[in-house]
């Protein structure tokens, strides 16, 4: 989820324009020469002497390596030659004349210059045969004109250089459902068909068109199903919602078996997830991932139907080079495990990255990955075993890095001008497809052209934080439902077209409980009372699902496995054969690293504080302390003048971070790993002013 993203820091200044006066330059010139107030402070600084001051900022310090030894620093000056980051004021100011937009003309150096925002009409040509051949009969350009006028499209005719009869079609920017020349066909064919009812021909089309859309276009439409809340209901009920959706496939951040089980007998596909925690042991002992997937796959397959298992989540640019380092061999062994029991090929194994593993991304054609040898062999054994790249796409998180108008129709899948890729000319119409399409090119630059992508998470908040721009139910609604229809149009993205990419939304439900700005808590395509947040066009009609009270709350037997035993041996691969132990009942699997006990009166969650272990060292208590840090808790208390800042050392600053991670993750154990470097104790760690939280108090 985006809570575990790494992701560049970005600094959004707001201007008041009666203060500054354009053009405005963007100029690299030696920190010495650079001085200005920085935010939250009152005195000016040279920008040289920032560097030395931001060393001693927990939150800040890892990224001064970007510029930190470079001999020009990027600043912004206005027409005056003011440096106009002294000019910030709090996002919660705002103009007398709310909502208005100006228009801006932007330079670039090259000369072109582009007014924002576009507002001229969308214009697209449209082969008179194209839409022939999608609606099945023959219209001709003058029907087809009258329907599309319809419609409140302009349309001009014309002829291509092949002498093709050619619509050139005209949507205006408010018309967010008409992007590419199968909008068009499409709205074409359900407008004729609905004139042309008499016709026992074309009504038995309009039935199969529909057949075809809603059974056949969603097999790539799933859903993420977190469980980080304490208001969720019932799996069974949840179950009973999906039934009545076109989602087919779900992804678990762990293996509840109580959600496995619950659906069991549906046909819907489910992703189940191993936690960053047993990385190391199944990488390190091919018994314990021979037990896990008995435990986790065996006893529920093929009643539940278990199509992957994602290893760990993120974990190659996670902050733990050690984790990244055992990601492969524990894919591996639990590969291994697969095939001993001809599960090999039916269920794959794969891992999730953010899109913090391209080191590169725009123009899409130039997109490359990082982390050199790590996703080599991660790629060299997806490509072995047919199994897909798992990423996570938010063109959400580039809107907050860029907000503009013309940006988030970019990313809304709205008219907008598009965005040339400088290296093949493409013209991209949407950030979604230049996000996917960079990770095939990173594929293909490192010879894996091959591999499947799986989105894994996309979605977008319907409400976030004030700083949050763009966080609103209409933009929720708008990406969510037009990312969908992109999908079932199957046009695929420009350099992978004619084909839906499997696409996993975010999510279910509401997570309540998660740290972090509101938005994190704010993805939920339903309500815990099973009633639709917003309407993305989902259901399968209008029937409204039973609400929770009414679901039922067993759930159906669970039919047997073939040849349900636990495995005796591994593949001559591994080496050592797997002996299970066989479980009496379906072992409890081990969950996410940030998950909330999902069967409140099942299991408590563990209590006490987490803190480091004796003899850790302070490279690793280092580690550990970014990575609580980097998870959105709040580390301002061990951040100079905080109340847990001295003593001012890493073990006591890892100390307080790791179990704040803790508690605010939900305090089981399994959030008290750290790579094994993590112990709980009940020996409360506060001293003087400085409380950690826990115990019933709250620091």
């Amino acid at each position: 989820m985006p809570s575990l993203r790494r992701r560049t820091l970005v600094a959004i200044g707001t201007h008041d324009l009666d203060t500054i006066e354009g053009p405005f330059t963007y100029e690299a010139l030696p920190p010495e020469e650079i001085n200005f107030i920085p935010l939250k402070e009152t005195k000016q600084f040279r920008a040289d002497a920032l560097m030395e001051k931001y060393k001693s900022d927990l939150k800040l310090k890892k990224f001064l390596h970007i510029i930190e030894n470079s001999p020009i620093f990027p600043v912004l000056y206005d027409r005056n030659r003011q440096d106009i980051s002294q000019h910030c004021f709090e996002h919660h100011v705002y103009c007398d004349r709310n909502f208005e937009a100006e228009p801006v003309e932007v330079i670039y150096p090259n000369g072109e210059s582009y007014i924002y925002p576009d507002l001229s009409l969308y214009r697209m040509p449209v082969p008179l045969s194209y839409i022939n051949g999608i609606v099945g009969v023959t219209l001709f350009a003058d029907e087809l004109t009258n329907l599309l006028n319809e419609m409140q499209l302009h349309v001009e005719h014309s002829e291509s250089k092949e002498k093709e009869n050619l619509l050139t079609v005209s949507a205006p920017p408010t018309r967010s459902d008409i992007l590419h020349a199968c909008d068009v066909a499409e709205r074409t064919v359900y407008l004729s068909m609905e004139k042309a009812a008499s016709s026992l021909l074309l009504c038995f089309f309009f039935c199969l068109l529909l057949s075809f859309d809603i059974a056949s276009c969603q097999s790539f439409i799933g859903v993420n199903y977190g469980e980080v809340a304490d208001n969720l209901p019932p799996p069974a009920a949840t179950v009973n919602l999906l039934k009545s959706t076109s989602i087919e496939k779900v992804r678990l951040y762990g293996a509840d078996p109580v959600i496995i089980k619950a659906l069991a007998n549906t046909g819907i596909g489910i992703v189940i997830g191993a936690a960053n925690g047993d990385i190391p042991a199944l990488a390190s002992d091919p018994n314990f991932a021979g037990n896990w997937v008995y435990s986790n796959v065996m006893v529920y397959y093929p009643a539940s139907k278990i199509i992957a298992i994602s290893i760990g989540n993120e974990v190659v640019s996670s902050p733990d080079p050690n984790l990244a380092s055992q990601l492969v061999p524990a894919m591996q062994n639990v590969q291994n495990a697969l095939n001993a029991v001809s599960l090999g090929g039916k269920v794959k194994v794969s891992t999730v990255h953010s899109m913090a593993v391209l080191s590169q991304s725009d123009p899409p054609s130039s997109g490359a990955f990082g982390y050199g040898d790590t996703m080599r062999s991660l790629l060299k054994f997806l490509s072995a075993n047919d199994s897909p790249l798992m990423i996570n796409p938010y063109p959400f998180f580039a809107y907050q890095s860029d907000p503009r108008p013309e940006t988030l129709a970019f990313c809304l899948f709205q008219p907008n001008a598009g965005r040339v890729d400088s290296g093949t000319g493409i013209k991209y119409m949407n950030m979604f497809d230049a996000q996917v399409d960079a990770v095939h090119s990173a594929l293909k630059g490192m010879g894996f052209g091959d591999i499947e992508i799986v989105v894994a998470e996309t979605g977008w908040p319907y409400r976030g934080d004030p700083t949050e721009k763009g966080a609103t139910i209409d933009n929720a609604k708008a990406y969510n439902e037009n990312l969908i229809n992109h999908l079932r149009s199957r046009v695929g993205t420009p350099l992978m077209p004619q084909k839906s990419v499997d696409t996993y939304l975010f999510a279910m439900y509401d997570e309540d409980l998660k740290p972090g700005p509101l938005s994190e808590r704010s993805f939920g395509l339903f309500k815990s009372d099973l009633t639709m947040t917003y309407n993305a066009g989902l259901l399968r009609s209008s029937q409204t699902p039973a609400p929770a009270s009414e679901a039922p709350t067993s759930t159906a037997p669970v039919a047997p496995a073939p040849a349900n035993t636990p495995p005796t041996s591994i593949s001559p691969t591994t080496p050592a054969p797997v002996t299970p132990v066989t479980p009496v009942a379906p072992v409890t699997p081990v969950t996410p690293v940030n998950p909330v006990n999902p069967n409140p009166g099942v299991s408590s969650p563990a209590s006490g504080w987490c803190v480091p272990r004796a003899g850790i060292s302070e490279a690793q208590l280092q580690s550990n302390l970014d990575y609580a840090c980097g998870q959105n808790i709040d580390c301002s208390a061990i951040q100079p003048g905080g109340s847990c800042f001295e003593p001012a050392r890493v073990h006591s600053h890892a100390a307080y971070a790791m179990n704040l991670l803790y508690q605010s993750a939900g305090r089981n154990q399994w959030n008290c790993d750290f790579s094994h470097t993590a112990i709980i104790t009940h020996t409360n760690p506060s001293y003087g002013s400085c409380v950690y939280r826990g115990e019933g108090r709250r620091g």
